[in-house]
């Protein structure tokens, strides 16, 4: 009886505690509730969850009505059982790649599948490994998981958007691009509890106009080669493809993104994404890997219909990105 007693007691000795604290804390907080994760507007994507290794990736199994994710967490059909044995082109990348509100079939790696299945036949395969929102590092560290289990003849990289948005941030460091994403209980924490946000949440990020750290774009490089050196190692052929980009739909205020402090007037954003697709290319010739030059890419011209945003095509788009890939890849002689 008398630990029953003492036991009720601390309990509610610690909620008094826990209640005094969490007061103190809604009277004297730094963090507003606006404070957020960087990654947390992940979580309102129901085709993604957290992943301890490379930040997050798709559910697999998952369906609505416009997203498809196989049982082995990538987008499109199930893998037939002769994978081994096709021709098989894995496409790795971002959104652009992934196929940002676009139906099931109309990604540039579907696409790209029909293109080859009536240029070689059936015993050929192509694999979209996109996940929206990923950074170089995530690329990178998802192809050294993806390799062994492929086991691709080429290998289509697609980049550099991500890296660029996260170079805006102020308080950027490397493991910006591999960004944790908030458990559910933390989420919960962060919006009910001001003694959680100002112990644990991160400090809501000031955006500074014009802003992008320089170490982000050499970093961004030396993942691109270690990217490389992984897909030679796996004895597949890596290529490059430059990112899809309709700098006729940026408006003239430039763009914001405030999770990440994003704030860029149109001539730096235009001047910033040239320097990145610069880097990209300079790094592809640098290994000797071959780039596909996107007909939607940076610079290009009569864009009407191929773009939803700034940087995602359109079906049509994705056709066409398609198209010049498949023309690359035959150029190089890298079709059997």
């Amino acid at each position: 009886m008398l630990v029953a007693r003492l036991l009720i007691l601390s309990v509610l000795s610690a909620a008094a505690a826990i209640g005094a604290v969490e007061g103190l804390a809604r009277l004297v907080a730094v963090r507003p509730p606006a404070a957020r994760f960087p990654a947390e507007f992940v979580t309102e994507r129901a085709f993604v969850q957290e992943d301890d290794e490379i930040g997050f990736r798709l559910v697999p199994g998952y369906a609505d009505g416009r997203y498809s994710i196989n049982d082995a967490g990538f987008r499109g059909e199930p893998f037939p059982a002769d994978l081994s044995e096709r021709f098989t082109v894995l496409c790795a990348g971002d959104s652009t790649t992934f196929g940002w509100e676009v139906s099931e079939g109309e990604h540039f790696p579907a696409h790209l599948a029909r293109l080859l299945r009536a240029r070689l036949g059936p015993k050929t395969w192509v694999v979209n490994a996109g996940v929206p929102s990923f950074s170089s590092a995530q690329v990178f560290r998802k192809l050294e998981r993806d390799l062994p289990m492929i086991e691709p003849e080429v290998v289509v990289v697609t980049m550099p958007w991500n890296d660029m948005w996260y170079s805006a941030m102020p308080s950027w460091n490397p493991e910006v691009l591999v960004p944790r994403v908030p458990r559910p209980w933390e989420l919960w924490l962060l919006r009910y509890s001001a003694f959680f946000r100002t112990v644990a949440a991160p400090a809501a990020i000031e955006s500074e106009a014009n802003h992008s750290v320089a170490e982000a774009l050499d970093l961004f490089a030396a993942n691109l080669a270690a990217v490389i050196a992984g897909v030679r190692r796996s004895a597949a052929t890596p290529v490059f493809q430059t990112p899809p980009f309709d700098a006729g739909r940026v408006r003239p205020e430039g763009v914001s993104f405030e999770p990440t402090g994003l704030k860029w007037g149109r001539d730096f954003l235009l001047s910033t994404a040239r320097l990145y697709v610069a880097r990209f290319q300079e790094v592809a010739a640098d290994g000797g890997v071959p780039v596909a030059m996107n007909p939607l890419c940076l610079g290009a011209h009569d864009q009407q219909g191929f773009f939803i945003d700034e940087i995602h095509a359109t079906a049509a788009g994705y056709a066409r990105t398609a198209a010049a890939l498949l023309e690359t890849l035959r150029l190089e002689r890298l079709l059997p």
